[in-house]
């Protein structure tokens, strides 16, 4: 990716979060011109980024937004909720194509018909009627290629009235059905230009000339001509009908500069068997009929065959009832359906040109298609449309797979069984050729261990037919409109997880106080040839350690200070994770029918980059449940003598080494006798442990593994996942979560972690003649116990310190060695009393070595998998040091 594009994406998102930022600001505060300025500024500064790169669909939105924003900054639009949603809309759009522009360096042209949709819905605010809905739009995309690629009944009611197929040709339309049986999609285009299109550079007709998979063609006027002397040779009134065999991603790829202006249908090639021809009425074609409708019935298509060719062979080429029996033949040659073939012939014994719309024959017309010629010809007819679309379902879910097998360790048994599903699947629809796509993908898959080439193909198969990978193919690609307000929209919602960013913004005095220790460091380094000529000349050693323990002092010195300058290099305000909550809380609360104000302090909080992105996943699960379980609705609200709005507060601040984040609703509160009760209905407590502790233990019964007050399975709630998830995400970042709740007052939860992830405190421990680190935070204590002193309870080791048990664990026999623990010579075990929930244990080891400060790396590949380790660090003698995770172990 160039360096322009690159600085433009990542523009492009800071523009997008203040346009969403101004948005929301403008809800409650409709007539703040400042707010609207900066508003329509982002916007138009977004556009005009965009048109400096081939983007057509992120540029038409963004000019359709600017066009509206300029309406209601000049008053002639009032400011609406329903408004800022479509803008909100088009933002999310736009980000999606920034998504895709960064993992693909491109715009795929399946989103040309989506971005027209939004720019039509954007400027239909600013008719002069704006609850009047749109003129007819072109079908989504995913519909129209989802009609053709499953070939439901209701597919032939899109097709063109007859009248506009008659002008097709006999000859092209019998070449588009034998097309239609080899496996290409048929669609029936219109093409309406601009009037001003000359102006814009743009020429209709080398367009259209130009256009892939072009069978036919014609140009008609949208109004009468006007007289010669009054006629505007600029102002174009052009309107062009095509009949195309092509791909759906193909033609959007062609017109994707001009989608708005095209009208899209998919051709079901049934619609194009229509005779033509003199002398409709003839008694020989209704004797004919009467007799093949006959063998029809009985199964004597070979003799069907016979005799139509016979037939065809005395009728007159220009009757109607020759055009009838050649389309007769094609159908027999390429398998047709029975209903198709019926149909044909009851309208030749009629007279009549077949109405495949006429009630009774949609299901025939949907089974009609022509057979791929590598179909099973075994499979029923009436079986096809539903295999299709199982078919396409099963291609659609392969996403899912593929996008697991990034993170597994089996990868290239992964990719294996994903490349199979789908030859198997694109065999089943009749496209046998396409699985050397799948073949060539699955090598690159695996030439480089990644699923991203196979994932890739796919989803152009998917693009072909207007499915997604992350739904099946009954779910459209993007809507302008979600069915519920709680959906993702272009695949992306507010409290979608933010990718981990490669950009930091860094204050200018930062970079220069990394200079000027850069430039202390070599004046550091430069002394060390002294030291050495020194030694080589023989100066004594006393001397000599003296003035290498002074420059080890100096560089020690430098090496800290420029440590702190490149933590605060990393260092992020926590508003980086705070920004996503107004448009997450506006979302949800509106979904839910409550209404909510938030509010954010100390978003100029800093940590560690990695803590703050950490921070993400937590903080989304509490708000959601913030929304969802700990406000009331308005009634309640004011039935409980608390105002209709309820309210939650964000709260960062630093104590010493740590970050605490604060999220404190005024809502209904936790009830411990519910908490109660619904921990003995799941089974994660007995009665007679729920009677025996505290109301606090029995809140904190929240964090337990599938543990969900909620009765009924929503999108927000009710599958037991939320507080164990944020519970588990902190502890991996040595983070800690505490709740306070009061009935009718509200819930308090303090998220505590530490500022920096990037260096780590351990204690090196030995076990076995092995070293391993211990991260001091679980470490309360390392005391040394007599042999005599440790007891066996249960078949558990167990000793009494100051008045309390504390089970023992060896570390041998948790890392799975056989040998005992060793004792010192005064018969004394070593025991490391660590934290452990809300217990203490003790671990015994063989002794204790040093404290030390450590970068921890994680282990990758297989060693990924093995739960009981952290990570691990490199010592200053070069050895490795396997840092453990005891909370996994114990």
């Amino acid at each position: 990716m160039n360096p322009l594009l690159t600085q433009f994406l990542s523009e492009a998102r800071d523009f997008l979060q203040s346009i969403a930022e101004k948005l929301m600001q403008l809800e409650s505060a409709p007539n703040d011109s400042e707010a609207m300025n900066e508003l329509f500024r982002a916007v138009h500064t977004l556009k005009g980024n965009s048109g400096l790169f081939d983007f057509p669909e992120m540029t038409r939105v963004l000019h359709a937004g600017e066009d509206l924003l300029d309406a209601v900054r000049e008053e002639r639009l009032a400011y609406s909720r329903a408004l800022a949603d479509q803008l909100l809309d088009a933002m999310d759009f736009v980000g999606m194509l920034c998504d895709e522009i960064e993992s693909r360096g491109a715009i795929g042209a399946q989103h040309a018909s989506v971005g027209a949709e939004l720019a039509a819905a954007l400027r239909q605010f600013m008719t002069s009627d704006s609850d009047t809905a749109p003129d007819a739009a072109p079908a989504a995309p995913a519909d129209l290629a989802r009609a053709v690629a499953s070939n439901t009944p209701d597919s032939i009611f899109l097709a063109p009235p007859a009248e506009e197929l008659l002008a097709i040709p006999e000859d092209i339309r019998r070449t588009a059905w034998q097309r239609a049986h080899d496996g290409a999609s048929l669609y029936w285009l219109c093409y309406t230009p601009d009037e001003q299109c000359f102006f814009q550079g743009e020429d209709p007709f080398f367009l259209t000339q130009q256009t892939p998979g072009l069978l036919w063609g014609r140009i008609t006027a949208r109004e009468a001509w006007p007289p010669l002397a009054e006629l505007d040779a600029y102002r174009c009134l052009l309107r062009f009908d095509l009949l195309l065999a092509i791909t759906r991603a193909e033609i959007d790829q062609h017109f994707r500069y001009v989608p708005e202006q095209l009208t899209l249908t998919p051709l079901p090639a049934l619609a194009l068997v229509l005779p033509v021809g003199d002398g409709k009425d003839s008694a020989e074609g209704e004797d004919f009929a009467s007799a093949a409708l006959h063998q029809l019935e009985t199964g004597s298509l070979d003799a069907l065959r016979h005799a139509t060719t016979v037939m065809l062979e005395l009728a007159s080429p220009q009757r109607w009832l020759a055009s009838a029996l050649r389309w007769l033949l094609l159908l027999l040659d390429t398998h047709a359906a029975r209903g198709a073939v019926r149909l044909l012939l009851e309208s030749i014994r009629d007279g009549a040109t077949p109405d495949w719309r006429q009630s009774g024959t949609a299901d025939a017309a949907a089974q009609a298609t022509p057979a791929p010629p590598h179909g099973d010809p075994d499979t029923p007819a009436a079986l096809l449309p539903r295999a299709n679309e199982v078919a396409w379902e099963i291609l659609a879910w392969q996403g899912e797979v593929l996008a697991q097998a990034s993170r597994v360790a089996a990868l290239p048994g992964h990719l294996h069984a994903a490349a199979t599903t789908l030859r198997n699947c694109l065999r089943a629809l009749g496209r046998p050729d396409d699985t050397r796509r799948v073949d060539e993908a699955l090598n690159d898959a695996l030439a480089t261990s990644s699923a991203a080439p196979l994932a890739a193909c796919l989803q152009r198969f998917l693009a072909e037919a207007g499915a997604t990978a992350a739904a099946p193919a009954s779910s459209p690609v993007a809507t302008t409109a979600s069915d519920g307000e709680g959906e993702p929209r272009f695949g992306r919602r507010a409290d979608d997880l933010l990718p981990g960013s490669r950009t930091l913004k860094v204050d200018q005095a930062k970079i220069d106080r990394l200079m000027n220790l850069i430039g202390e460091m070599v004046v550091a380094k430069n002394a060390l040839p002294y030291l050495a000529a020194r030694a080589e000349s023989g100066s004594s050693a006393r001397e000599m350690a003296r003035e290498i323990k002074a420059q080890h002092a100096v560089i020690n010195r430098i090496a800290e200070e420029m440590h702190d300058a490149i933590m605060q290099v990393r260092m992020l305000p926590v508003s980086f994770v705070f920004q996503r909550f107004p448009r997450l809380v506006r979302d949800i609360s509106r979904k839910l029918g409550k209404e909510v104000s938030l509010v954010v302090e100390g978003e100029d909080t800093e940590a560690d980059k990695n803590v703050i992105e950490a921070l993400a996943d937590p903080l989304v699960h509490i708000v959601r449940n913030s929304l969802d379980h700990g406000l009331e609705n308005p009634q309640e609200r004011i039935a409980a003598g608390k105002a209709a709005t309820g309210r939650i507060a964000l709260t960062a601040r630093q104590e010493a080494d740590r970050v605490l984040i604060e999220v404190r609703d005024d809502g209904r509160g936790i009830d411990p006798a519910r908490i109660r009760r619904k921990a003995v209905e799941k089974g994660i407590i007995d009665a007679d442990t729920a009677h025996r502790i505290s109301d606090q233990e029995a809140i904190n019964l929240v964090f337990a593994a599938g543990f969900s007050t909620a009765e009924q399975v929503s999108d927000l709630s009710g599958r037991g996942v939320g507080m164990d998830v944020v519970r588990d995400a902190l502890e991996k970042v040595s983070g800690t979560v505490t709740l306070e709740s009061e009935v009718g007052v509200g819930t308090c939860l303090r998220l505590s972690l530490p500022l920096s992830m990037a260096v780590n405190q351990v204690m090196v421990i030995e076990s076995d003649g092995q070293a391993f680190g211990v991260a001091m935070d679980c470490v309360v204590e390392t005391v040394r116990l007599p042999r005599s002193s440790v007891h066996t309870i249960k078949d558990s080791l167990a000793a009494v310190l100051r008045g309390r048990i504390v089970p023992l664990r060896p570390l041998n026999t948790l890392l799975g060695i056989e040998a005992p623990p060793l004792c010192n010579e005064a018969d004394e075990l070593a025991v490391l009393i660590v934290r452990h929930g809300s217990d203490n244990v003790g671990v015994i080891v063989d002794d204790f070595r040093q404290t030390c400060d450590v970068i921890l790396k994680p282990l990758d590949g297989i060693l990924d998998a093995l739960p009981g380790y952290s990570g691990s660090a490199l010592m200053g003698d070069g050895s490795v040091l396997l840092v453990l995770n005891l909370k996994e172990l114990i």
